[in-house]
């Protein structure tokens, strides 16, 4: 049988399936694991159509199946028509000594409809998974691990994860290990607030020329009580890598060698690369020009740097 897991959240995808291996007595590490951003469809199928070796039922989970993605969503991994075509085909006429699990961010909906309607596929919508949920998932951690956390430092761990599953999980770990009875001054002291990925959705928003949204992020960070000094180092950061990225893209590197060479992981570089790709390397020196203007009036003269960065997002001419 045959599995597709999708949601908005990788982390929340890949927590439903391990708890649905488990309920069944398999541990995820004990499967064979495949990664959209490194492995090729054609690779996961081949060894899907094989014969096991031992006799036992082969578990393969496709983790980042992103060829299935919206391709207006930032996960969307393109693959070729017979790349794509290989898996459906597959999904239709599956090995039955073999299971395979798909975990999908941000689902194609037609496509979606399409394996529903002629595949054997099961399919697991893991899109819902609020706050209360998340609270539920920590209490529970923290019970399992005879510790207690105080509602207020429940609150606050929920507020700085903002909304990343996976991030919750691992702060949750780091907390529990730490002390038996966690208070809000532990997560004042551990849990550091998270605004690198508000920073690139702000720069990402602001190059594909909707300032509606790049202001929005910027506000989120406002409202949750993010002071702009902190908010402009990050900012600076994303549009630094965007200038790096363009600057090697020019000079002829591929995704790979621009991952390896700025140590950051195949699929940012992949997405840096589709941000910046409208843009000359000079663009981004002027921003970074521009964002070291603002920082340097803030700090010099006092300015309001959050009326200086909302003029920054709603008029800066980046085709200049």
């Amino acid at each position: 049988m045959n599995y597709l897991y999708f949601g908005e959240d990788s982390g929340v995808i890949l927590y439903f399936l391990k708890e649905d291996l488990k309920k069944v007595g398999i541990k995820y590490l004990d499967t064979t694991i495949y990664d959209g951003h490194e492995d090729k469809v054609s690779e996961v199928i081949y060894d899907a159509s094989l014969i096991s070796l031992f006799g036992d039922k082969k578990i393969i989970v496709f983790k980042n199946c992103n060829c299935l993605s919206d391709p207006r969503s930032n996960e969307y991994l393109k693959t070729s028509e017979k790349e794509l075509k290989s898996l459906l085909d597959y999904l239709k006429n599956p090995n039955d000594e073999c299971n395979i699990y798909l975990l999908v961010t941000h689902v194609n909906k037609t496509l979606l409809k399409k394996l529903v309607k002629e595949c054997k596929v099961n399919i697991v919508d893991c899109s819902f998974f609020d706050d209360e949920k998340r609270r539920s998932y920590v209490l529970r951690r923290a019970k399992e691990e005879n510790s207690t956390i105080q509602t207020d430092a429940l609150s606050e761990l929920i507020k700085r994860c903002e909304g990343d599953f996976l991030l919750l999980v691992n702060n949750t770990e780091k907390l529990l290990s730490y002390s038996k009875n966690i208070t809000i001054e532990n997560v004042d002291e551990l849990i550091y607030e998270k605004i690198e990925d508000k920073t690139f959705s702000i720069a990402s928003s602001l190059l594909t020329n909707d300032r509606a949204m790049a202001l929005k992020y910027f506000q989120d960070l406002i409202s949750l009580g993010r002071d702009p000094l902190r908010i402009m180092p990050a900012l600076v950061y994303q549009f630094r890598l965007y200038y790096l990225v363009s600057y090697l893209v020019s000079k002829g590197e591929d995704e790979k060698s621009i991952a390896s060479e700025l140590k950051i992981s195949s699929n940012y570089a992949y997405m840096l690369k589709k941000f910046s790709k409208r843009y000359k390397p000079i663009t981004f020196l002027k921003i970074l020009d521009r964002l070291y203007s603002i920082e340097y009036d803030i700090k010099k003269y006092s300015s309001d740097g959050k009326v200086l960065l909302e003029l920054f997002i709603l008029t800066y001419n980046f085709y200049s």
